[in-house]
């Protein structure tokens, strides 16, 4: 006997389906519309560099010997400025690099490669670097590209230029590389800009040294550019007593042992390439600023960071992961401060191990720093991390490529790292780390007092529901991965976060 449903429970259940069907669509299109990212679903096609080829940079930091010295550099910088040409967009103050975007839309990404890539671009001309650089269609002045964005991105009436800063505004973060890459080649592109551009540059760096940041590390960001812009002859009695004003707050986050606790997360990585990295260039743009505090800290800091660094890559926590290969750049620094403890020779090696382990394992292709700790991966990507974000990678190579224009850095005698020394066991009580090497293997242990009892949380990997989330919000929703990259007791090179394969 079959069982057939009434005609009208039928029509009623399609009515239903339809309904549902018709809610579910009116959510996801208000879901877009509340969410949305502007230009989410644009991406760039990313290119092989056929000037600077990936074989060739990945074989030359393979190299063995005692130092690498300054060639693999050379055509690591020659294949990410082969990049940044290749990547830019039709105003010469964006570049649209491929990968995936960030929370802050497709324009302000744009901004961010320009910006990002300014320091080590400056650094590079200033040690000599060449200006023409190689492509498949012959050579392009670095510092004529370089001075064409800075004109297009602070003219309001160019339709690429950046917009005015407002309170807690990603361009402000930008703003502070700007200013840097500026005051790096200021000998180079300043004198390039005839007398009305340099006054749109100081005026917009201007704009972005007075909003309101967020506190940690944010807080610098206001300071620098409003240095740099003094430095320039730009700047105002109300503008210094602004940023010293700043500046005194921002050190009552300090916490002895050359450490600063930086707000929200505490104490992470952010401290080597982001807090001392600015206080860093700070201190050598004003020299008067803050002797007394900014170079002892540096230098206590970096005693204690080398020993996080070692062949065999470092013990990966926290976020913003991607801008691994930053992390000798206050070692390097340190060693121009008080090169009697930090000794050049032990920071050129921390440089090379560092690179030279991450560049093996893809941390550098298609002219662009990879969205990885080795290359891309999602589940190590924040969503406040675009497709050129990854770029402050090099923030070690500029601290480098400025030490080369006082000494000759690149060349210099290697000198081992504590690692490969001997055992060591070392502590900051300040954020209550405690770091483990072994000479016999090359792994270094990071354990951290305030995850003590923890059981290692497990990392979770971009799937299809992340996937699923993105296109319906049109908006980075990647892994919320906190609990794996800050709770865990330890972190080591031997049993690291994500694993990393050598690339051929």
């Amino acid at each position: 006997m079959s069982f057939r449903l009434p005609r009208w429970l039928l029509v009623l259940l399609v009515l239903a389906l339809i309904g549902a069907l018709a809610v579910a669509i009116a959510g996801g299109v208000w879901l877009r519309g509340k969410s949305a990212v502007e230009g989410f679903g644009e991406r760039a096609v990313a290119r092989q560099m056929d000037a600077h080829p990936i074989a060739a940079i990945r074989q030359g930091f393979a190299a063995a010997g005692p130092s690498l010295g300054r060639a693999p550099y050379d055509l690591v910088a020659g294949h990410l400025l082969e990049g940044f040409l290749a990547y830019r967009g039709d105003s010469p103050s964006l570049a649209f690099y491929p990968g995936e975007p960030s929370w802050h839309g497709r324009r302000v990404d744009a901004i961010e490669a320009f910006a990002r890539i300014l320091p080590f671009a400056g650094a590079w001309l200033a040690a000599g670097g060449e200006d023409g650089i190689a492509t498949a269609d012959g050579a392009v002045s670095i510092s004529v590209a370089l001075r064409d964005g800075l004109a297009a991105g602070t003219d309001p009436q160019h339709p690429g230029y950046w917009g005015e800063p407002g309170r807690f505004d990603q361009r402000i973060v930008e703003a502070a590389d700007i200013a840097l890459g500026l005051w790096l080649a200021r000998e180079r592109i300043w004198p390039m800009l005839d007398e009305a551009q340099r006054g749109r540059v100081l005026d917009w760096l201007r704009s972005a040294a007075a909003p309101h940041v967020f506190q940690g590390n944010w807080q610098l960001f206001p300071i620098l550019v409003e240095r740099v812009v003094d430095a320039l002859g730009g700047s105002s009695n109300q503008a210094r007593e602004r940023s010293r004003t700043g500046y005194e707050r921002f050190v009552t986050l300090y916490r002895g042992d050359g450490w600063y606790y930086d707000v929200p997360k505490g104490f992470d990585y952010y401290n080597a390439w982001g807090i001392h990295y600015a206080l860093f260039w700070i201190d050598r743009i004003d020299p008067a600023w803050d002797p007394g505090g900014i170079r002892p800290r540096l230098v206590e800091f970096a005693e204690f960071f080398r020993h996080l660094l070692g062949p065999r890559g470092v013990p990966i926590m926290g976020r913003s992961l991607c801008y691994r290969l930053a992390l000798p750049a206050p070692v390097v620094a340190a060693s121009l401060v008080a090169p009697e403890r930090i000794s050049p020779g032990e920071a050129m090696r921390a440089l090379d191990a560092t690179w030279s382990y991450y560049v093996a394992r893809g941390a550098v292709e298609q002219g662009r720093i990879t969205q990885g700790v080795c290359a891309d991966d999602k589940a190590l990507l924040d969503g406040y991390s675009g497709p050129a974000s990854c770029l402050w990678s090099l923030r070690s190579l500029v601290v480098a490529y400025y030490a080369e224009t006082l000494q000759p850095m690149f060349e210099t005698p290697r000198e081992p790292l504590p690692v490969e020394r001997g055992d060591f066991t070392v502590r900051a009580d300040a954020p209550g780390w405690t770091v483990e090497g072994k000479r016999a293997d090359g792994h270094i242990r990071l354990r951290i007092d305030a995850n003590a009892g923890n059981e290692p949380a497990p990392l979770h990997a971009y799937g299809r529901g992340n996937s699923i989330k993105e296109w319906l919000a049109q908006a980075p929703r990647r892994p919320n991965n906190s609990a794996a990259l800050y709770g865990r007791p330890e972190y080591s090179t031997a049993d690291p976060v994500s694993a990393c394969e050598v690339r051929r």
